[in-house]
């Protein structure tokens, strides 16, 4: 796994933000951040217009205050920089998809920003992107499939780094839905990627899914996967909301 494993950190690693644990989130969980692709400008030679996105799974936007961790990886260290930022109203920070159905929660990413303008410091961060996403039907490489999150005892710790586990993607509850096995409660909401095969002897990074909830009947360390597609369709249809002023905030 060391290819994969330097892989992640240098293209996702900077992306990473973990949540701390508390009554609602026993062993905290993670987030990361996600580029929706507004406009590709590719073939004019200019970068694509994005708009940024912090991600992470539904359950874990529960509460009213909590706390995450601004890790040095994400960001540059200044004096007036603090190791965690305090979040009031927790759950009603967060925007859901009202066309698609799936159990993840999006904060635009803009609003970090410019609460770290305020206090003196910026990010400075690596993504997901659009790109990363396969198309519905796909191949992944096999021994090559790894979530990338935070292990239990890493929060909270402002020196927190992310953690890459190898694991394997299959269908898990008799199902055709694809899950994970073997990670903590902390890896809920972390990415996990594959590498598909394309060209001659040529792999991709794509994003397979966003960690999950267990799976009824399987025992408490199989984790359904929210699929790459159904995160894309979700940033998209929850960016038009935020555009158009009628976006679904939790709690409301």
């Amino acid at each position: 796994m060391g290819l994969v494993e330097d892989l992640l950190h240098e293209k996702i690693g900077r992306g990473l933000i973990p949540i701390h644990a508390d009554r609602d989130r026993p062993e905290g969980g993670t987030a990361f951040l996600f580029n929706h692709l507004v406009e590709s400008r590719s073939e004019l030679g200019e970068p694509d217009r994005v708009f940024r996105f912090l991600v992470t799974h539904a359950a874990l936007v529960r509460g009213s205050l909590i706390a995450t961790t601004t890790t040095p990886r994400a960001m540059v260290t200044t004096p007036a920089a603090s190791d965690f930022i305090a979040w009031d109203q927790w759950s009603h920070q967060w925007h859901f998809s009202r066309n698609v159905p799936v159990a993840l929660a999006f904060h635009p990413f803009y609003e970090l920003q410019e609460h770290a303008r305020r206090k003196g410091w910026k990010w400075e961060t690596t993504a997901v992107t659009d790109g990363m996403v396969p198309k519905s039907q796909f191949s992944i490489a096999r021994d090559m499939t790894a979530a990338i999150g935070f292990e239990p005892w890493e929060l909270p710790n402002p020196n927190a780094v992310p953690s890459v586990r190898p694991v394997v993607a299959e269908p898990i509850g008799g199902s055709t839905t694809l899950g994970v096995r073997g990670l903590p409660a902390s890896y809920c909401g972390a990415p996990v990627f594959g590498f598909e095969p394309f060209g001659e002897g040529r792999l991709r990074l794509i994003l397979l899914g966003v960690v999950a909830g267990t799976v009824d009947g399987e025992g408490s360390n199989a984790r359904a996967l929210v699929m790459g597609g159904a995160l894309r369709n979700a940033a998209a249809d929850v960016y038009e909301a935020l555009v158009a002023g009628n976006s679904w905030r939790g709690g409301d």
